[in-house]
């Protein structure tokens, strides 16, 4: 093989390899929000899950640290939570389903469910405490940010976490 061939195929070597290693990198993290109270902090990315024209997903990762002694925690294996998106724009008219009266850039206000809940496993045995959900349409555009009420060993919490970008 002459020099001139081995210059071309070791660029295009370099090339794709770099194409292949940009397309296996992280996803861009699109939204990240982040909070705390007396006794937990939270931290939520919100990353695109699908690029298809049509379908708009969205994949939340979330990470809830405990700020207690672990002792206090040692037994926890799931902290249960409820979360509900808050827009400025928003005015709740129904608390019980999570209903929100959204006056924004529509001519006449909308209801809408903003809100969900679950729970989240414990990370081994440390204090900290992950789980994912995806969501079909990025309501992190709008939200301001987001209220959790987080329940563990008959105590409850609320905790409201704010959009850092």
């Amino acid at each position: 093989m002459g020099y001139k061939p081995m210059v071309v195929f070791t660029t295009l070597l370099l090339f794709f390899s770099g194409l292949l290693l940009g397309a296996c990198g992280p996803q861009k993290v699109d939204k990240e929000y982040v909070g705390e109270s007396d006794n937990w902090s939270m931290r939520l990315e919100v990353k695109p899950l699908s690029f298809e024209e049509d379908e708009h997903r969205y994949v939340v990762n979330m990470e809830a640290e405990y700020l207690g002694d672990y002792f206090e925690i040692e037994n926890l294996d799931l902290l249960r939570y409820e979360y509900l998106w808050i827009y400025e724009d928003a005015e709740y008219v129904d608390d019980e389903r999570l209903d929100a009266e959204f006056k924004g850039y529509a001519s006449k206000p909308q209801t809408a469910a903003f809100g969900g809940g679950s729970g989240i496993r414990r990370q081994d045995d440390s204090l900290k405490f992950t789980g994912q959900f995806t969501i079909e349409e990025d309501i992190s555009d709008f939200a301001d940010y987001i209220r959790w009420i987080l329940e563990w060993n008959e105590q409850e919490e609320m905790l409201e976490v704010e959009k850092i970008n």
